[in-house]
């Protein structure tokens, strides 16, 4: 699998961003759209899109009224892009706000949930899930709702998580890969068709720090990750719906995890440059 050149997109960012395609109907093109915490830990989100050619500028969501902490998690949803994120000052709120293709609307709490690190979202089977790692806890929860306004929450069948997972449809199953906590740094993955769990079991061999990113490309599944022990070096693999293969280097620095999305038939790689150093990076690859 070939990648192409890292590039620096001139857009600060803290912590990890989140990419996800979203068109806004009507003929409209899709896009690209990238969101992610300001640069230096500022506590407020920022969004561009990429039609293909050009990069928009970098805009802010709303100064505090869209406050966060960490990184977002984003899903196209019923027509609108759906942004969850945690509250400004890592309180535990669980917030969201939508995207038509020109405005974010008022940024909501889900009220009665607390949450550490990042939240995941996800469409399936016509439903929006949102999974997090509980405040205060290392079990992983999800919310669900089918109108984007009504949330019902449930408990994962998950013990032993370290922030957030990494979501995609696959097989007709919910594939969710996430870092354990107990022994830290491993990773692990489940699945899960919407009513059942299957047994969470360790990807032999592999070591993580933060959180990974999964895309479905080329009828595999693509998993990027920031290696172990704060390594700073981005490794991927693939699934094939039964074996995952063996991790590969990228060759690319990092800090924290990526995020990643299929976009014009290529698979997108954001991530935070070496030692934290405060920029977005880009790598892309057009076929396994």
């Amino acid at each position: 699998m070939a990648w192409s050149n890292d590039q620096n997109l001139g857009f600060g960012v803290s912590k990890s961003p989140a990419l996800a395609v979203y068109g806004a109907g009507a003929g409209d093109r899709d896009r690209l759209v990238c969101v992610h915490e300001g640069q230096g830990d500022q506590g407020s989100l920022w969004y561009v899109t990429f039609d293909g050619q050009h990069w928009s500028r970098d805009r802010e969501m709303g100064a505090m009224a869209y406050g966060t902490t960490g990184g977002p998690g984003l899903a196209a949803f019923k027509d609108m892009l759906y942004c969850a994120h945690q509250g400004y000052g890592a309180g535990g709120e669980l917030w969201y706000t939508k995207y038509d293709g020109n405005d974010w609307s008022a940024d909501e709490q889900i009220q009665g949930v607390s949450i550490s690190g990042s939240p995941a979202l996800i469409v399936y089977n016509d439903q929006l899930y949102c999974f997090y790692q509980k405040q205060n806890s290392d079990n992983l929860n999800y919310l669900v709702t089918s109108d984007g306004e009504k949330w019902a929450g449930n408990e994962a069948q998950i013990r032993g998580t370290t922030g957030v997972p990494a979501l995609a449809v696959f097989n007709g199953k919910i594939l969710c890969v996430h870092q354990g906590s107990d022994p830290a740094g491993v990773l692990r993955w489940t699945e899960f068709d919407g009513e059942k769990w299957e047994k969470d079991q360790i990807i032999p061999n592999v070591a993580i720090s933060g959180s990974p990113a999964l895309a479905p490309f080329e009828n595999k599944i693509v998993c990027v990750y920031e290696g172990g022990e704060n390594s700073h070096n981005l490794w991927y693999m693939t699934f094939d719906g039964t074996t995952w293969s063996a991790e590969t280097e990228m060759g690319f620095g990092t800090t924290g995890g990526p995020g990643s999305a299929v976009f014009d038939n290529k698979l997108y790689c954001a991530h935070q440059g070496f030692d934290g150093d405060g920029w977005i990076w880009m790598t892309t690859a057009e076929s396994l």
